[in-house]
């Protein structure tokens, strides 16, 4: 019964927000995504509510996988490709930011953090290709499993700031000193419209063939990759799954039928809805009062120092606005926070370049870890 109940809330809270944010202006300017993470986070904290962690997760991870094909049926890979130059350069940027951070920190912190050479190689890991890194190297340099729990706990914290400030003031301030985003060539990389001409929601004048359509599809491939998964790695890989979900979307973009359903955006992003409501339920920060404060003093250095320098070395090279905002998302939180940014930025024409970035993330993050953990092993 509490399961329902929970499963109740998390899809059909979502469908409150946007009916108030016709008529509550502070919801419309707030932005919907913003308030569903922000009623997360307040729910999760509640001294009186146990957030059921496992089943949060679990919707957290399916919405996404289910919302990245529809977004991704109606944009043009191709096109990005041809212009992915500062896409490339700005994630390298970012991930070469992480690095150095991670080393700084180090230099601080290492004696006053049991094994902060492990800590700085997870972080690497943590912040070039997401938690399944950080649980890689974790499992790989034989780490303490409490210094595991405080930097997932204060990456839930620091990370946290850093999504709020993407998705509220993220564009504004960037885009004080970086140049505006012009697109691919001047043009629209997804199919036809902007998001503001499409529906915002498809509750409204839902057309039912066209969602049912779209979200079976999306059904189809998550079930697709998951059985892969299954065949090939005996369990549920994550980054698999992911990489899968992205190419079969992309593969689909090139039908012009799917890639013209005119609600593939509204019903995913409903669903990124349900995500921010679910992933801001499980930021309970109440591990982090009993953690080493010098961990997560190391984190906070790290997340933040990180991407002060990523805009630094952007600012440098002119990269525009949206291009740097996306590919720190890319390499600050990996492919599941792709989406959410890019609806709040209202560019969906990084989603591809995002998600592309961020799987690479996943799969280089492991290795820059490892290395770098040894590395300062052997020099201190």
């Amino acid at each position: 019964m509490k399961v329902i109940l929970y499963m109740m809330v998390l899809l059909l809270l979502p469908a409150l927000v946007l009916f108030l944010q016709e008529r509550v202006r502070f919801i419309k300017w707030l932005s919907p995504i913003v308030v569903c993470y922000i009623i997360g986070i307040v729910a999760g904290n509640l001294p009186f509510v146990t957030p059921d962690n496992k089943l949060l997760r679990s919707v957290a991870e399916v919405s996404v996988c289910l919302a990245t094909p529809m977004l991704l049926f109606s944009c043009d890979f191709l096109k990005w490709l041809r212009n992915s130059r500062a896409s490339f350069l700005s994630f390298f940027f970012g991930m070469l930011a992480v690095v150095i951070l991670s080393f700084i920190a180090f230099v601080v912190f290492h004696d006053r953090i049991y094994e902060a050479w492990k800590v700085s190689g997870m972080a690497v890991g943590l912040y070039t290709g997401a938690t399944v890194n950080l649980t890689a190297i974790g499992i790989a340099l034989d780490a303490d499993e409490k210094t595991f729990i405080v930097m997932n706990s204060a990456d839930l914290l620091f990370g946290g700031i850093y999504f709020f400030f993407l998705i509220t003031l993220g564009k504004k301030t960037i885009g004080l000193f970086l140049p505006g985003f012009k697109g691919y060539n001047d043009q629209i990389a997804c199919a036809g419209k902007n998001i503001e001409q499409e529906p915002k929601t498809p509750l409204k004048k839902m057309a039912t063939a066209e969602i049912a359509l779209s979200l079976a599809l999306s059904v189809a491939i998550l079930a697709f990759a998951f059985g892969l998964s299954m065949l090939f790695t005996k369990g549920a890989s994550s980054t698999l799954i992911i990489l899968i979900i992205t190419t079969c979307g992309i593969i689909l973009s090139f039908n012009k039928k799917i890639n013209r359903l005119k609600y593939n955006y509204a019903t995913g992003d409903y669903l990124l809805l349900v995500f921010a409501l679910a992933l801001g339920s499980m930021a309970n920060y109440n591990e982090l009062v009993s953690g080493n404060l010098y961990l997560v003093l190391f984190v906070a250095i790290v997340v933040f120092g990180s991407v002060m320098l990523h805009l630094l070395f952007s600012y440098f090279f002119r990269l525009e606005d949206d291009t740097v905002i996306i590919t720190s998302a890319a390499v600050i939180f990996g492919p599941a926070f792709i989406l959410p940014v890019a609806g709040a930025i209202k560019n969906r024409e990084v989603i591809v370049a995002g998600l592309s970035l961020a799987l690479l993330g996943n799969a280089l993050g492991t290795y820059l870890g490892i290395g770098l953990a040894y590395l300062l092993n052997y020099l201190f």
